[in-house]
C-alpha cells in the first residue's frame, strides 16, 4: 500500500490483508471447505461481519484499503495545470477529427462532439496520472466547450477562405483579421437546435469520464447451507462506502 499525501493516514498493511497483500490463490472462491473467505486477501470471514464489494466477499480491512486507495486518486489543486493541458489536448484532438471529416465530406457530423467531450475527459485523467474527481470534471467540461468552439471556428475559417478566394481573389489566413472579425457574426447562423444536443452530449461525456469511481459496499447475507458451504447473497443494506 502506498503512502498518500492528501488522503489521510494509510491503514496498516502487514502483508496478509488487502488486495495488494493477498496470498497466492486468494480470491479464487468465496467459500472453501464450508467457510467463507475474503476474495481479496483469503482470510476467513464470519457471516455476521462479511462485506460484499461489487458482488465479491471482502473483509473490513480490505474494504478500508480500497476506500483509502480511491481517496488517494482524488485530484487536488496540485494536478490542475496538467489537468488543463490534458483536457485541452484531448478536446483539440477530437476537434481535429471533427474538422477533418467536415471538410472532407462537406458535412458536419454533430455526434462527433461526443468524441470531443470524451477525449477532453480522458486527456485530463491521463495527464494527471489516473486521477479522478470533481476538479478534473470541471476542467474536462471547459476543455470540451473550448474544443467545440475551435471546431466551429476552423470549419468556418476553411470555407470563409475558399469564399474569399473564389469571389474576390483574395487569399486570407485562418487567423486573418477578417476571419476573426467575421466568425462571431456568422456563429449564430451556424448553430441549430441539434447543436445544443451535441453540446449537451459532449459536456455529459466530459463530465463522466473523470468522475470518481464508486465503491458500493453492502452487508453480505449468508443464505442456505449448500454442498459447498454457505451461499452468499448481497443484502440491500448499504454500509460506509465511497460514492462519487
Amino acid at each position: 500500500m502506498t503512502d498518500g499525501t492528501g488522503g489521510g493516514a494509510a491503514p496498516p498493511d502487514d502483508g496478509s490483508h488487502g488486495p495488494f497483500g493477498a496470498p497466492p490463490g486468494a480470491g479464487a472462491a468465496a467459500v472453501t471447505d464450508g467457510a467463507m473467505t475474503c476474495q481479496l486477501c483469503g482470510v476467513p470471514l464470519q457471516p455476521a461481519t462479511a462485506l460484499a464489494v461489487g458482488g465479491h466477499l471482502a473483509c473490513a480491512r480490505c474494504v478500508e484499503q480500497l476506500q483509502y486507495e480511491l481517496q488517494e486518486r482524488e485530484a487536488d489543486g496540485s494536478v490542475a495545470p496538467m489537468g488543463v493541458v490534458g483536457a485541452l489536448l484531448g478536446a483539440f484532438l477530437g476537434a481535429a477529427v471533427w474538422i477533418g471529416i467536415a471538410i472532407a465530406s462537406d458535412f458536419e457530423i454533430g455526434y462527433i462532439a461526443v468524441l470531443v467531450g470524451y477525449l477532453a475527459g480522458k486527456g485530463a485523467v491521463m495527464l494527471t496520472g489516473g486521477r479522478h474527481g470533481q476538479l478534473l470534471q470541471v476542467l474536462a467540461v471547459v476543455g470540451a466547450l473550448i474544443g467545440l468552439l475551435a471546431a466551429k471556428y476552423f470549419t468556418f475559417a476553411h470555407y470563409f477562405r475558399e469564399y474569399a478566394l473564389e469571389e474576390h481573389g483574395a487569399s486570407i489566413g485562418y487567423f486573418a483579421p477578417e476571419t476573426l472579425e467575421t466568425f462571431p457574426l456568422a456563429l449564430p447562423d451556424m448553430l441549430s437546435a441539434f447543436d445544443l444536443l451535441w453540446i449537451f452530449l459532449a459536456v455529459t461525456a466530459a463530465w463522466r469520464v473523470p468522475a470518481s469511481p464508486q465503491l458500493a459496499v453492502a452487508r453480505a447475507a449468508v443464505g442456505h447451507e449448500g454442498p459447498a458451504g454457505p451461499a452468499m447473497q448481497t443484502a440491500p443494506e448499504r454500509v460506509e462506502g465511497r460514492d462519487a
